[in-house]
């Protein structure tokens, strides 16, 4: 049976995007997040736990992006995105824990370009994020070769469990979003 591997043009990048959002709203609100004016850790209240079309452009980018690099993340597990069937793949433990690795990469690295960097605290104005450090150190000597610029808006890792399971958690979700957007993810034929 001849398999058609869908490639994401900007139209459909932002309609998942969307949907990404709310997949990201579902999960917060399920962990007994509500929407608040202000982040805060404490009373668990997120401003971005709100309509799509409502949340700042620089969150709506970050949604593109984690949608844009579905493929790349897919590729490397030797899967691809087509139309929506009955047998779709479901990613084993050990794929997910290394895409994981992977999106938390791309997150970090979105954030620094963004101008973000390593803080104790997660503080918007001052733009400092305690999640902008490696995984590991393994993952650390591979991202000072790829993004030596980058390097010293990193604090010290590993990550924690509390943040990794965030990374898997996000990863878990493309299967819902494949679903959500009319696709499937499956093994290269």
């Amino acid at each position: 049976m001849s398999v058609e591997e869908i490639h994401l043009d900007e139209a459909v990048i932002e309609r998942m995007a969307a949907l990404n959002h709310q997949i990201y709203c579902e999960m917060m609100r399920a962990n007994g997040y509500t929407y608040g004016p202000t982040r805060d850790d404490v009373l668990r209240t997120r401003p971005l736990l709100t309509d799509y079309a409502a949340i700042p452009e620089t969150n709506k980018q970050s949604n593109r992006n984690v949608v844009a690099s579905i493929p790349e993340k897919i590729h490397a597990i030797n899967c691809i995105i087509t139309t929506a069937r009955s047998d779709a793949y479901l990613p084993t433990t050990e794929e997910i824990e290394f895409l994981a690795k992977m999106e938390h990469e791309r997150y970090v690295v979105d954030m620094i370009k963004a101008g973000w960097r390593f803080g104790r605290q997660y503080n918007e104005s001052t733009k400092e994020n305690p999640t902008l450090i490696p995984w590991d150190q393994y993952i650390e000597g591979q991202f000072q070769e790829k993004y030596p610029e980058a390097i010293a808006k990193l604090g010290p890792g590993p990550l924690s469990e509390e943040e990794r399971q965030k990374d898997r958690n996000q990863v878990k979700g493309y299967v819902t979003l494949l679903e959500r957007s009319g696709f499937s993810l499956i093994k290269k034929p």
